[in-house]
């Protein structure tokens, strides 16, 4: 019979508090997660939350949860951006405008750099959107809100690959 997972939740030396949970791969491996919280009964809801996670996504949450916003990137670029392929006149796989696709990612990979995928808020998306809305085009022209939600669904497609959008997000967001 498998083992539940719990975790504790334990104050360092410094008076600092965390969460800890231990994960078993499925190699074998085990890793321990560690999150930074502000006090034990956020620390037993961050366990509970996690632990809810594995048992849904599996440990392929917590892999992504440490990833970088740069290596997010690389992953898209290989395995998800590629031309439209299809299958007797309907695409399978793939996009039809790679090209506006990657100039979104070099978009996003230069203002959310190599930022932990953990660490980005929805307040640093919206901070991203309003900064976009800001900029002229080429054409010294006002961008038009169609063509940021554009970009955002990059980032939104990105962002679900990974799970980061349900990784450590605040429920009342």
């Amino acid at each position: 019979m498998a083992r539940s997972r719990s975790g504790y939740t334990y104050r360092d030396t410094n008076g600092n508090w965390y969460a800890r949970i231990t994960v078993t791969d499925g190699s074998g491996t085990r890793r321990n997660v560690k999150r930074r919280v502000k006090d034990k009964s956020e620390g037993k809801r961050l366990l509970r939350q996690i632990a809810k996670q594995l048992e849904a996504e599996g440990e392929s949450a917590v892999d992504f949860a440490n990833k970088t916003f740069g290596e997010l990137c690389d992953l898209y670029q290989s395995v998800y951006l590629h031309k439209a392929q299809y299958v007797q006149g309907r695409k399978v796989s793939g996009l039809r405008a790679t090209d506006r696709a990657q100039r979104a990612v070099k978009l996003f990979r230069e203002h959310f750099g190599n930022r932990k995928l953990r660490t980005i808020t929805h307040g640093d998306l919206y901070s991203f959107r309003l900064m976009r809305l800001k900029t002229e085009t080429q054409y010294k022209r006002p961008r038009t809100i169609a063509s940021v939600n554009r970009e955002l669904v990059v980032l939104r497609r990105m962002l679900n690959i990974c799970g980061a959008g349900r990784v450590d997000r605040p429920k009342s967001v």
